[in-house]
């Protein structure tokens, strides 16, 4: 078992490599080397996992408030402006919606 100061240190560790885009058998195999024990790599790719889930979420919650930004804004075109824009007024509902799908499919984890 580690310190928790020498914990603490390899997890920031993890995390920088999480930050640069490493895959989690990349930050294992690092962690391996620094010597850690298995059981300590087990509980920080757990907190990794953990801000991956996060981060997904937030990036949901971005593209749900995009999505719907993008209907309303498609409803209002069509309501105020009228048929002169049709085509605009017909995609952005549809493609806030898809965005605001995808969106929530990410807040869910799915």
């Amino acid at each position: 078992m580690l310190s928790k100061k020498e914990y603490e240190e390899f997890l920031n560790h993890a995390k920088s490599l999480y930050a640069q885009g490493r895959n989690d058998r990349y930050v294992v195999l690092q962690l391996a080397e620094k010597k850690v024990s298995s059981e300590d790599i087990d509980a920080i790719m757990k907190e990794i996992k953990s801000l991956r889930k996060y981060n997904l979420r937030q990036k949901g919650v971005r593209e749900f408030l995009v999505g719907i930004s993008f209907t309303i804004a498609g409803a209002l075109i069509a309501y105020f402006v009228g048929y002169s824009v049709n085509y605009v007024a017909m995609a952005l509902p549809i493609i806030g919606v898809i965005i605001a799908t995808k969106g929530l499919f990410n807040i869910l984890g799915l």
